[in-house]
């Protein structure tokens, strides 16, 4: 009987036989595929690795926790990912590109440390102050000419500055904001991205009323032992090594109430 079926096929039952087909028969269907020219191309500049610019006016003067965590950042994101990074500095340092600036400590502003009627805080904001707007006109012409992708900044003056460029010049970079300074949120809720280095500063600005989408913690990178929780103190001592008599110091250098 099976003789006799054969006759009823005929062209709209071939699709059903496309299930029978095998490797060797799959070179034959290449010419089916879409010329390139209908292809999707993606623009050059997606094709780009990401350009990122970290900047730290005081790095080349002083050895704050500002500064050299940037230049580690720096480091790092060179040596272990694909981003097209710089180092901006206001002096001199290894792998940085320094820019003109009248550094707060310099004989420039030196002068402004003998105003009398001006208390210590109020001189060093106004030197810092001149830092960084010196800086910031230096940067500019860095920025105008590489145009990154983002800039990566711990210095709240510069940030808010950096706002500035990129109205005053038509730049589409992003600005990250580590907040290493305990900023309150009213400070940085105009910023793209906020890093939040402890919790508590993350829950304030949710409470605030700045998305979480737009913020991250980057915590404290050597998980703390067991032995720093409340416990014994003698316990404590022994695991850590040290002796009863010991004393471990800790210097906390601030120019705010904590």
């Amino acid at each position: 009987m099976k003789p006799e079926m054969k006759p009823q096929m005929n062209a709209q039952t071939q699709p059903e036989m496309k299930p029978q087909m095998n490797a060797q028969m799959q070179p034959e269907m290449k010419p089916r595929m879409r010329p390139n020219a209908e292809m999707p191309i993606l623009p050059a500049s997606e094709q780009k690795p990401l350009k990122l610019a970290l900047v730290s006016t005081g790095l080349g003067h002083i050895n704050r926790g500002f500064e050299i965590s940037t230049a580690r950042w720096f480091e790092a994101l060179q040596r272990h990912s694909s981003l097209d990074v710089r180092l901006y500095s206001g002096g001199k340092h290894c792998g940085a590109k320094a820019l003109w600036n009248f550094p707060r400590s310099s004989v420039w502003t030196k002068p402004i440390q003998y105003i009398p009627f001006m208390s210590e805080q109020h001189r060093w904001e106004f030197t810092y102050g001149v830092e960084q707007v010196s800086f910031w006109s230096a940067l500019n012409f860095e920025l105008i000419a590489w145009k990154p992708d983002a800039i990566w900044v711990k210095d709240v003056p510069l940030a808010h500055m950096l706002l500035a460029s990129r109205v005053a010049f038509n730049l589409k970079f992003k600005i990250i904001l580590a907040n290493g300074g305990m900023f309150r949120p009213k400070t940085y809720e105009c910023f793209d991205l906020i890093q939040q280095l402890q919790h508590q500063a993350f829950d304030e600005a949710v409470e605030f009323g700045i998305a979480p989408e737009k913020m991250e913690i980057l915590g404290n990178c050597v998980p703390a032992p067991a032995a720093f929780l409340p416990g014994d103190r003698a316990q404590v001592r022994q695991s850590l090594g040290l002796k009863a008599v010991s004393y471990t110091h800790l210097t906390l250098p601030t120019n705010r109430e904590v």
